[in-house]
C-alpha cells in the first residue's frame, strides 16, 4: 500500500520560497489519495513508474487548483520530501518522464498553495512510487509437427502477452502457445509484453525451423524365442532430429482414442531413424 501523508502550513510566495514547519497528516476524511499519477498515453492509473514512459500527476477527490500555484516533485527515496518541504520545479508542470537514475523507490510530492489573497500556507501530499528500467520479454521457438511452432515465454513478468508471426495479427500469449508458420524458411516472431502503459515491450526473433516429416513404421522384430512374448524392437523412419516424439496405443475399446505409452523415448538417430524396445 502506497503511503499517503499532508503536509500542512507551506507557503510559496511570489518572490520565492518560504515555508514553516510542516507536521505529515494524513489526508482529509473521505479522499484517501488527493493526487494520482497516471499513464500520459492511456489516462489510466499506474502503480509502477516506468524508465522512458511518460505519467501525467492529476488531482483526485475534486480538487482543482491553479497551474501557478501547484507544484510536483519526484524526489528519489521513501517518504522524501525537497529541502524545507519546498519544491525546486516550475508551476504547472504535470508531466513527467523516469530516467535510468530514477530507477527505485521514489516519493511523488505535490505543494498546492491557496489562491490570493489568501495567506493561508500551502498544502503538500507525497506518494511512494518504484521507477522500473523494464526488459523485453524473453521467449523460446521450438519447432512442432503440420507447420506450427510452441511459443514458451521464459519469464513472465507483465500483465499480459501477445505474439504476432510473420506479420499477421497478434494473438494473446500466456505462457506458450502453438502458432503456424512458414515452412522450410525464415518466420519472423514478434512478442510483445503489455505492463498496464501506453509503453509496451517487445522482443524479435527471426529463425528457420526445420520441418517435421511425418514417422514412418518400418519393421517390427522380436530378438527373443520364447512362444508367450518377450521383448519387441520397433523402427522408424523419417523420425528428425530436434523434434520430440512419442509412442501412443490406440485403445482396444474406443477406436480413435490413444494413450501415450510411459517411459518410452523415441530418440532420432543417424540417418533420420529411430528403434522402440518394448517389453
Amino acid at each position: 500500500m502506497k503511503l499517503l501523508l499532508a503536509l500542512f502550513g507551506l507557503l510559496l510566495g511570489a518572490g520565492g520560497a518560504a515555508a514553516q514547519t510542516a507536521c505529515p497528516t494524513p489526508p482529509p476524511a473521505g479522499c484517501p489519495q488527493p493526487f494520482r499519477v497516471v499513464d500520459a498515453g492511456t489516462s489510466q492509473e499506474v502503480t509502477v513508474l516506468q524508465v522512458g514512459c511518460p505519467v501525467r500527476f492529476e488531482q483526485n477527490c475534486g480538487r482543482v487548483t491553479a497551474p501557478a500555484l501547484l507544484y510536483y516533485q519526484v524526489v528519489k527515496g521513501t517518504n522524501t520530501i525537497p529541502t524545507n518541504c519546498l519544491p525546486t520545479t516550475t508551476a504547472g508542470v504535470t508531466t513527467y518522464t523516469p530516467t535510468l537514475a530514477d530507477v527505485g523507490p521514489v516519493t511523488v510530492f505535490e505543494l498546492s498553495n491557496p489562491p490570493p489573497p489568501s495567506t493561508a500556507g500551502g498544502v503538500a501530499y507525497i506518494r511512494n512510487y518504484t521507477v522500473i528500467n523494464p526488459a523485453p520479454p524473453a521467449f523460446t521457438v521450438a519447432p512442432c509437427a503440420n507447420n506450427t511452432a510452441l511459443v514458451t515465454l521464459t519469464n513472465p513478468v507483465y500483465t499480459s502477452y501477445t505474439v504476432q508471426v510473420n506479420g499477421g495479427a497478434a494473438q494473446p500469449l500466456t505462457t506458450s502457445l502453438q502458432v503456424g508458420i512458414t515452412p522450410g524458411g525464415a518466420n519472423t516472431f514478434v512478442v510483445v509484453g503489455n505492463p498496464g502503459s501506453s509503453c509496451p515491450q517487445s522482443a524479435t526473433q527471426t529463425v528457420t525451423l526445420p520441418v517435421a516429416q511425418t514417422p514412418v513404421f518400418t519393421r517390427l522384430t522380436r530378438p527373443g524365442t520364447a512362444p508367450t512374448g518377450g521383448a519387441a524392437n520397433l523402427d522408424f523412419s523419417q523420425v528428425s532430429a530436434g523434434f520430440t516424439y512419442v509412442l501412443q496405443l490406440e485403445s482396444p475399446v474406443s477406436s480413435g482414442a490413444y494413450t501415450t505409452v510411459a517411459g518410452v523415448a523415441v530418440v532420432p538417430t543417424t540417418g533420420n531413424t529411430a528403434t522402440v524396445t518394448l517389453t
